[in-house]
């Protein structure tokens, strides 16, 4: 350390030279200096990937692969910034912070104490017991996923809900996808085709569930956009108007969005007689998948929470339309979600474009 020297008097008078200790700006900038050279890591303090791991499984309930991945991938980048920069972050902190985030993701049970019934962010509604039981023991075994356990044949993995879903809704036919957005996105793709387009309401262009939003999903369809009627009101007459210039009309249940006071919309039944009679198909997204809106599983229970609540089968009952035209999709509480399809040509196409084959179409 330099150090200012300067002169100081005695008690006899005499002037002497002594050593004044306080440190200079220049001093204090070398201290700082120093003290960051000292705590600066170099490449023989990393630790070896097997301590860091062993250290970090102790505190993190996952598996073992998981630890050692995330341990090496820490050490590995402290070790470039070190060679790169001449310094780096603890790994071991970066991998504990790493770690922490995947096991505050990871499933388990909770409990909804949040007075919502179905809770989209809680797994809407709970899987029965002897369903949960039945899909534990089949996903520990060999399952007949693609085979025909009568003929010993290969057959498809849609063959199951292909069978079910007609039987449980009338529609002619039906497949499942991950989610009511992906039959959706199916649906426009298959029915409009690139270029094609389709007609929606202006106060039906909704986005929910925080990514799903209407216009961008169609877009991603190919499919172009045609509004119609206004945000609050939307009449018969507006979806006549276009009905000679597009390939389809779409209506989309709100969710939980809702337009109160002066409004005005047009019905699903209506709209079908409006697409039957212009020779046009009618996609019909009546989001929750509730079966019946008549709901008579409930018995003399209060229905009024079931309001404005379109069921997959009820509406259809009474419509004059065509099965060549329609396509319904909806999610089904629990399950990821699925599309029913009413015509079987339209459900061939919306197969082939699902790309079945990565095996994430149909769930079993």
């Amino acid at each position: 350390m330099s150090r200012r020297v300067g002169r100081k008097t005695t008690d006899h008078g005499r002037r002497q030279q002594t050593s004044d200790l306080r440190p200079s700006d220049d001093d204090s900038r070398v201290v700082s200096l120093l003290a960051l050279y000292s705590l600066r890591m170099e490449l023989r303090d990393l630790p070896s990937v097997d301590a860091l791991a062993a250290a970090l499984g102790k505190d993190f309930d996952l598996p073992d692969a998981v630890v050692v991945s995330i341990a090496k991938s820490q050490v590995d980048a402290a070790r470039e910034a070190l060679v790169s920069s001449g310094d780096a972050d603890d790994p071991e902190g970066a991998a504990r912070q790493r770690l922490s985030d995947i096991e505050a993701a990871k499933p388990r049970a909770v409990i909804n104490a949040t007075g919502v019934l179905l809770h989209t962010n809680l797994g809407r509604a709970q899987a029965p017991n002897k369903v949960s039981a039945t899909s534990a023991e089949i996903s520990q075994s060999a399952s007949n996923v693609e085979i025909d356990i009568r003929t010993g044949r290969r057959s498809k993995r849609h063959d199951y809900l292909g069978s079910l879903l007609p039987a449980v809704t009338g529609a002619e036919a039906g497949f499942a996808v991950n989610n009511n957005a992906g039959a959706l996105l199916l649906a426009l793709a298959s029915v409009a085709g690139s270029g094609g387009r389709i007609a929606v309401s202006r106060g039906e262009l909704i986005e929910i569930g925080g990514s799903f939003r209407l216009p961008d999903l169609m877009k991603a369809s190919g499919a172009e956009l045609v509004e119609v009627g206004t945000t609050n009101r939307t009449r018969a007459s507006d979806y006549a108007q276009v009905v000679a210039s597009v390939n389809g009309i779409l209506k989309v249940h709100p969710s939980n969005y809702r337009i109160d006071g002066f409004k005005e919309e047009t019905s699903y039944t209506d709209l079908a007689d409006i697409a039957h009679d212009a020779g046009i198909p009618l996609i019909a997204d009546i989001g929750s998948g509730l079966m019946d809106e008549m709901a008579p599983w409930l018995g003399d229970l209060n229905r009024s929470w079931l309001r404005n609540e379109p069921g997959v089968t009820r509406p259809w009952h009474v419509v004059r339309i065509s099965f060549c035209s329609r396509v319904t999709s909806f999610s089904v509480d629990h399950r990821r979600g699925s599309s029913s399809v009413r015509a079987r040509p339209s459900v061939t196409r919306c197969r082939t474009r699902s790309h079945e084959r990565s095996g994430s179409t149909v769930r079993r």
